[in-house]
């Protein structure tokens, strides 16, 4: 992030405007991943530590094979919206774009939570403290459950007035049900991620892999039944 930070916003800075941006997010990422390499090979292929990297090299594709699976599920939605409405597919989709990223405000709530559980949860894991490890993912759960869905009953029941207000009347009328209903599963969605952010954290990330996989097959099968019956709404019932 130091790195996104001093590279975009210098690039933009110095004048060069959109490419800066383009161009400082590459370096930023080019960067980023040279001292992570240099950091990890220092580290293990010192003699006492070869042994080690084998199996950080297995954590880390299986973590890989994860996130790509994440990805496809973030964006599977809009690729059936307009894969399967032939007609005005585009409105359809703007619609329910709109309605997905209120739907995601909840989510703002507990994203630093991954974040700050994976490396707890890989630490008590490692040393074998299993009561300090469950006592982590049960408050991360009530505290998750907390903030979301509150929030989400919130939106639901505003849904229209929401996006009267944000986006206009035509996206009201379009997308308010389908807001009410993706607001829902943004929610259980953001469990789930919890969920496999723990079971990797744990040593588990071809558990979470597999399950994710699952959850992507489902949600594209779904999806491809409910979105020629109910338009964006079966869409974002088939997000549950």
């Amino acid at each position: 992030y130091l790195f996104k930070l001093f590279f975009i916003i210098g690039l933009v800075f110095a004048g060069f405007e959109l490419w800066g941006a383009v161009v400082g997010f590459i370096l930023a990422s080019f960067f980023a991943l040279t001292v992570g390499l240099i950091l990890v090979f220092k580290k293990f292929f010192v003699k006492s530590h070869k042994s080690a990297l084998k199996p950080l090299i297995g954590f880390e594709l299986n973590l890989i094979a994860l996130t790509i699976v994440i990805h496809l599920l973030n964006n599977v939605d809009l690729f059936l919206i307009k894969s399967l409405i032939k007609v005005n597919s585009s409105s359809a989709a703007g619609f329910y774009l709109a309605a997905s990223t209120i739907a995601k405000l909840p989510q703002i709530a507990v994203l630093a939570f991954p974040l700050i559980l994976f490396p707890l949860i890989s630490a008590t894991t490692f040393k074998g403290h299993l009561k300090q490890t469950q006592n982590y993912i049960k408050k991360s759960f009530r505290f998750a459950f907390l903030l979301l869905f509150p929030l989400a009953f919130v939106i639901s029941a505003s849904s229209q007035e929401l996006l009267a207000l944000v986006y206009g009347l035509d996206y009201s009328f379009a997308g308010s049900l389908a807001l009410s209903a993706l607001v829902f599963a943004a929610s259980f969605y953001s469990l789930f991620l919890l969920m496999t952010t723990l079971l990797s954290a744990s040593g588990n990330p071809v558990k979470s892999f597999i399950i994710s996989l699952i959850v992507l097959i489902f949600v594209f099968l779904t999806g491809f039944y409910l979105i020629p019956l109910h338009g964006i709404f079966g869409m974002a019932i088939a997000m549950f």
